[in-house]
């Protein structure tokens, strides 16, 4: 056997429908496990009126970050110092 003949025996195409719909599959996957936490993000950054709007949307058009200050500084919740704790 020459080497050209052998290097075409050996090659695999990687665009096989197996393949492809593996990866199909995955990516699916992936964006349903992640979407918890994009919806997550997206709520934290809402107003208390917009998270419970129907139907809901996952961007919000207000970004309220001010959020984030309330949690961190709030005086009978102490969260700095819980995160410090852990």
């Amino acid at each position: 056997m020459s080497v050209p003949t052998m290097r075409r025996r050996f090659r695999r195409s990687y665009l096989n429908p197996a393949t492809i719909l593996t990866v199909a599959a995955m990516t699916v996957l992936s964006l349903m496990m992640a979407f918890p936490f994009i919806w997550m993000l997206s709520a934290s950054l809402k107003t208390p009126a917009t998270v419970f709007k129907l139907p809901p949307e996952l961007w919000p058009y207000e970004w309220r970050i001010a959020n984030y200050r309330e949690v961190l500084f709030h005086p009978t919740v102490p969260l700095p110092k819980f995160f410090l704790n852990s």
